[in-house]
């Protein structure tokens, strides 16, 4: 699909005005690019389309200068910036002054982050300046076949170290979801664009956003009114699921912390997981529901080898500077340092919620064994309902009594 094709297909018909007066029908005057303002199912974005078939889709001063101006204008008006990326980087032949206009851009996409919504898909090659461009948006949506996304790319690590390598196995949608840089892996160039409509709506509040969606397979979640939801960083992490929902056309984030890999441990990948969702919500503003039923974060040399310490330290530092409202649910268990970060009202919750029979615990019980012997004296295991006792947790008899909750998360 041609780059023209691509924004006819995201735009609402005959709403797209280019921010030059350029005829779209006229690629050289475009200078391969499509950037301008748009209506998007009824919802005023800005929009950059670039077109791979000119110049390999190359970025050059004009087309840099182009896509700077829409992103600033997202900036002025206060709309959401969605850019179709299909690049192979900066354009070598105008010299350093377009790595120049590179870094200039990029700053102002940093600006836009921190102010809009800011959506980006992948659907071909995107290299150099225009991978870092990318690598700012909020989330990322790429075609699982032919589209790539890396800094040099196969040929020059041919070239440099003599590795063969493919540009999919370089930097691939596969390669990019399971790092968690790629949030949402579509097999279709239609379905990559549907999918960046609905974060858009979702991010509107719009609940057509939702169609089509996922269930959540939650049964708590159904008994007050969320069913479905955009499945984000679905081929890493198997111990977490992310959703971006809707309660009262509001955003919702959802994280379902519990699996049956490493026996419902957190290891690296998980908790990258949590930390990348956790980083949208604070970005954003948008309220997070925590579902819990985990030992912990994971006793695996391969996942303290991985950087579990730092990330949860990471964790700890975003959440004690939140600007967004939290709540989490124990369903069953949270042990130790999870509970610390995601559970407990000092750090990490507004309401901090669970089941009666559910136990809140330091750590597993062969860590009291390692600590004080078997014939330690010391109760490892806590009830909820001594948690709720001391006010550190808020029982929750029925399902239904969620949507109380729900309701002030989302005000």
């Amino acid at each position: 699909m041609r780059g023209l094709d691509r924004l006819l297909r995201l735009v609402d018909e005959g709403s797209f005005r280019d921010v030059d007066g350029y005829d779209t029908a006229n690629v050289e005057e475009c200078d391969g690019v499509y950037a301008g303002t748009a209506k998007i199912k009824g919802v005023s974005s800005c929009v950059i389309v670039q077109e791979q078939d000119y110049l390999a889709g190359t970025m050059g001063e004009k087309q840099i200068g182009r896509m700077a101006r829409v992103a600033r204008e997202s900036l002025r008006k206060g709309i959401p910036l969605l850019c179709i990326y299909s690049s192979g980087g900066a354009r070598f032949q105008e010299g350093t002054r377009t790595l120049y206009m590179v870094s200039e851009f990029i700053k102002v996409l940093a600006r836009v982050r921190m102010k809009v919504p800011y959506f980006s898909a992948i659907l071909g090659p995107c290299a150099g300046g225009a991978s870092i461009s990318a690598s700012l948006s909020d989330l990322i949506v790429m075609r699982k076949e032919n589209s790539s996304l890396f800094v040099y790319g196969p040929l020059v690590s041919r070239e440099e170290f003599g590795l063969s390598v493919g540009a999919d196995d370089m930097g691939g949608a596969m390669v990019q979801a399971k790092n968690l840089t790629a949030s949402i892996v579509c097999e279709s160039e239609e379905k990559c664009i549907e999918n960046l409509k609905s974060l858009l709506l979702i991010s509107r509040g719009k609940e057509e956003g939702l169609d089509g969606a996922p269930s959540l397979n939650e049964k708590v979640l159904e008994e007050v009114g969320v069913k479905k939801g955009v499945e984000l960083f679905s081929l890493a992490g198997e111990n977490v699921k992310a959703y971006l929902t809707l309660y009262k056309h509001r955003p919702l984030a959802v994280l379902i912390v519990k699996g049956k890999e490493n026996l419902g441990y957190v290891g690296y990948r998980d908790a990258l997981k949590i930390y990348r969702v956790l980083e949208l919500c604070n970005r954003r503003g948008v309220a997070i529901l925590q579902i819990i039923d985990s030992p912990g974060f994971a006793p695996l040399p391969s996942e303290e080898a991985a950087g579990l310490v730092s990330l949860t330290g990471r964790i700890a530092d975003l959440l004690s500077r939140r600007k967004f409202k939290c709540a989490s649910l124990i369903q069953r268990r949270c042990y130790g340092g999870l509970f610390v970060l995601l559970c407990s009202k000092g750090l990490g919750c507004d309401f901090s919620l669970a089941y009666e029979d559910s136990i809140i615990s330091f750590a597993p019980e062969t860590a009291y064994y390692a600590v004080v012997g078997k014939e330690g004296k010391f109760e490892s295991k806590f009830s909820a309902s001594a948690a709720e006792r001391e006010g550190f947790v808020t029982l929750l008899k029925e399902n239904s009594e969620l949507r109380e909750y729900l309701s002030r998360l989302v005000r």
